[in-house]
């Protein structure tokens, strides 16, 4: 197959891109998605949340692709038996750091506002920069087949649902959300 963008016949991925196209492209809605969130500038202090899943593997590989130049004084904080599910995010957002670097989804970050509205809780997002917010599941599906990570997929059935059903209507929660936060 030929790759829309750099007319080169190879393995194409999301059916229109080859892997080098595909991982560029990625890239630079991560860009995109990091100014929008606040970004991220030289010195500051960063705490950058790890698991063992495969968006923790594809958002250290895309962070130090796009940052590997920009100083910044980074502790890494691993998700395991002693922190479930980054209990401690919302502590860590009042503590030292500038910013917190999560390995979440646009999934993740929908699932956790809905969750949020249904339960009357806050959503609080200050100092905390979604790494792969502008990616779906299937795209960090294609970057991990493409860079042979392996691991656990976070996955989010109810919404995996609706966007059956609503094409679209994944990135359109999104959208909403980003404009109810403003």
């Amino acid at each position: 197959m030929i790759c829309q963008k750099c007319k080169q016949e190879r393995e194409l991925f999301t059916g229109k891109l080859c892997s080098s196209c595909f991982i560029n492209v990625l890239e630079k809605r991560i860009k995109k998605s990091i100014r929008e969130q606040g970004g991220l500038e030289r010195n500051e202090k960063i705490l950058f949340l790890l698991d063992e899943s495969v968006e923790s593997k594809i958002t250290k590989f895309f962070f130090e692709k796009i940052y590997s130049n920009l100083p910044l004084k980074i502790d890494y904080e691993k998700k395991g038996s002693e922190n479930p599910e980054f209990s401690g995010l919302f502590d860590y957002q009042k503590g030292e750091y500038d910013k917190i670097i999560v390995p979440f989804t646009s999934e993740k970050v929908i699932n956790d506002f809905l969750k949020s509205l249904f339960e009357n809780e806050s959503f609080e997002r200050e100092k905390r920069i979604n790494f792969l917010e502008s990616l779906t599941i299937e795209e960090i599906k294609d970057v991990a087949k493409i860079k042979n990570f392996e691991g656990i997929t976070n996955t989010h059935e109810l919404l995996d649902k609706i966007e059956e059903k609503y094409p679209g209507s994944k990135h359109s929660l999104l959208k909403s959300i980003k404009i109810l936060e403003s």
